[in-house]
């Protein structure tokens, strides 16, 4: 079941929904609503404060329309978030299940 993790009136991923050790394993996100701002993925090493916009090949990772998916593989010992500048897009996770 999907579950979102960044609501439309947010600008970034609450501290409650933020993914942590729990949410290790591949997932989808899924750019339900869309406003103008891209959004895009953070990390950080658990246990830490600093946030990083994360990166593919150089590439920031973000979602820019409605529609939009993001296959992402995450790990035990990061926490990772989405981060907007202004509140409109919504977002949702949901666990690849590769078993049906």
């Amino acid at each position: 079941m999907a579950h979102t993790i960044l609501p439309s009136t947010e600008t970034h991923t609450p501290d409650t929904q933020i993914l942590g050790k729990d949410w290790a394993g591949e997932y989808q996100l899924l750019c339900t609503t869309y406003d103008s701002a891209e959004v895009v993925l953070q990390v950080r090493p658990r246990g830490t404060t600093t946030w990083n916009t994360a990166k593919f090949n150089g590439q920031d990772i973000k979602l820019t329309a409605v529609g939009e998916v993001l296959d992402v593989r995450l790990v035990r010992d990061y926490e990772y978030r989405l981060m907007t500048a202004t509140a409109g897009a919504e977002v949702v996770i949901a666990k690849h299940d590769v078993h049906g």
